[in-house]
């Protein structure tokens, strides 16, 4: 068999390969949508309120227990205190405090 004709049938192969792929990927994507549709029309889901209520909890415990955070993240991942705070804490905070105010 020549060369050529070996490698037009691994592109063939590839592109068959590539082709499921893509049908699997978007019928998984399919069933996930259908899915979270299913479980936001029964109602279980929560309230923007609650949810934004949620928001400001955690912007708070952050603020309260910042030093037990740092500390922790000092012991566990060798994080420096303004490393924690700077990527850990504040990020989180701020990006709570601007969907607070995007929202408004």
């Amino acid at each position: 068999m020549s060369s050529s004709s070996e490698c037009r049938r691994l592109l063939m192969f590839r592109s068959f390969t590539i082709n499921v792929t893509l049908v699997l990927v978007l019928k998984f994507h399919v069933l996930v949508v259908d899915e979270l549709r299913t479980n936001f029309n029964t109602g279980r889901t929560k309230s923007y309120e609650w949810r934004f209520s949620q928001l400001q909890n955690i912007s708070r415990m952050l603020r309260n227990k910042e030093n037990c955070i740092t500390e922790a993240l000092y012991q566990d991942l060798s994080k420096p205190e303004l490393e924690a705070f700077l990527v850990y804490i504040l990020v989180v905070r701020c990006r709570i405090t601007f969907k607070s105010v995007c929202q408004i």
